[in-house]
């Protein structure tokens, strides 16, 4: 419902079917992207809830980001600069920002092939 919507008001009026096509691709990008986008807050917002003690913390995440299974090549490597960088903030914190900057970073890769999607169905919609 919420594509078609948008759909519509991107194409405008009279639209060809190829045109519906293109502002169809746009509208599906553009509600990931704010899917994606609404899920990166709510990770730091749970991280800071975690901080707080409003949520129950989790295990060691240091350890499960060195440890844990292989991710893929896009996703940069931890170095204990970095690690000690949040370990200032306070231990608490960083377990719990690091878990949520881990997740958002696979997050990136969707949110990088959305964003290019949208891009290349916005130029085809301004081809005449």
């Amino acid at each position: 419902m919420e594509v078609k919507r948008l759909t519509d008001a991107i194409a405008g009026k009279n639209a060809s079917p190829y045109r519906l096509q293109c502002a169809q691709i746009v509208a599906e990008a553009q509600l990931q992207l704010m899917r994606i986008h609404a899920a990166k807050a709510a990770m730091l917002d749970l991280a800071a809830a975690r901080q707080i003690g409003v949520v129950r913390p989790y295990g060691d995440v240091r350890s499960q980001i060195n440890h844990g299974p292989a991710m893929p090549n896009s996703e940069p490597s931890f170095s204990p600069q970095m690690d000690s960088s949040f370990r200032m903030m306070g231990d608490g914190l960083s377990d719990a920002f690091l878990h949520a900057l881990r997740q958002i970073v696979r997050l990136e890769r969707y949110e990088y092939r959305a964003f290019s999607r949208r891009q290349r169905a916005i130029r085809k919609l301004d081809v005449p």
